[in-house]
């Protein structure tokens, strides 16, 4: 069973309101991380859920190892992907070994952002910024 490594910044984290559909996924917890490169900027979807578009940034999150079927049965259908969130990969720095892996990581779509981007909350109460890093925290 081939699996890849999926980075969440949001609502899968745990203790958030959608981690138990990366348990459905049956995303096995890695570490977590922060993005290797400063190329994005964390934004509220209201204040419900984050995404991310291009800046100059970092944000931290959770690495997960997601069996591949899985990230198109449970992950996209969730994410709306690829309408509402796109994916790509990126690298990730690990939290504990400070190794860095490969990881999908979903942002939000360019016709989202065209078409309600006055929806979303670049100073959103659940954002927090320090040292060029952005982390999407619980209310």
């Amino acid at each position: 069973m081939e699996k890849l490594n999926v980075f969440v910044y949001g609502s899968l984290k745990k203790g958030f309101s959608n981690h138990y559909v990366m348990k459905l996924a049956k995303g096995e917890y890695i570490d977590g991380g922060v993005s290797s490169d400063s190329k994005f900027t964390m934004c509220g979807v209201g204040n419900s859920f984050p995404g991310l578009l291009s800046g100059t940034g970092k944000f931290s999150g959770e690495v997960y190892s997601v069996p591949k079927e899985s990230i198109s049965y449970h992950l996209d259908m969730l994410e709306g992907y690829p309408d509402f969130y796109n994916r790509c990969s990126i690298k990730v720095t690990l939290n504990t070994s400070n190794d860095e892996v490969d990881a999908l990581v979903y942002y939000l779509s360019d016709d989202y952002v065209k078409n309600y981007g006055e929806k979303l909350l670049l100073n959103s109460p659940r954002i927090s910024y320090t040292n060029n890093v952005y982390t999407w925290n619980q209310l």
